[in-house]
């Protein structure tokens, strides 16, 4: 008999089969975590890049883009505005809305990534 890591039980060696379902099931494991991994750090670096334009500009603050290359007078700036609804002004004003609207969609993502199942192919 040989000790077996995966059930914590002294037990005969596992068939194929069951190597196969237990290698499937940490690899998806794995691909879940990148997958929390990866959106944690979109969203971090997202409001990293946002951080210190909300802090040092004012609303409707534009400053030309490519100056600091030697382009003067360049007509590309990067004006600071702020859009609290979405696409094209949808919900705008009526944020609880569409953070009620933004959590359903993010659980539902969450959900449907959770419960997929690993696939061959």
């Amino acid at each position: 008999m040989l000790y077996c890591a995966c059930c914590d039980a002294t037990a005969y060696p596992h068939s194929k089969n069951e190597e196969r379902a237990m290698s499937a099931s940490s690899s998806l494991l794995v691909r879940r975590l990148v997958f929390g991994f990866l959106a944690i750090g979109i969203f971090v670096l997202d409001q990293a890049t946002k951080y210190p334009f909300r802090t040092s500009w004012q609303v409707h603050q534009s400053a030309p883009a490519l100056s600091s290359l030697g382009w003067p007078n360049s007509s590309l700036a990067f004006t600071y505005v702020q859009n609290t609804g979405s696409l094209f002004g949808i919900f705008q004003g009526n944020a609880f809305w569409l953070g009620l609207i933004s959590l359903s969609m993010s659980i539902g993502i969450i959900w449907y990534a959770l419960k997929q199942r690993e696939r061959d192919g």
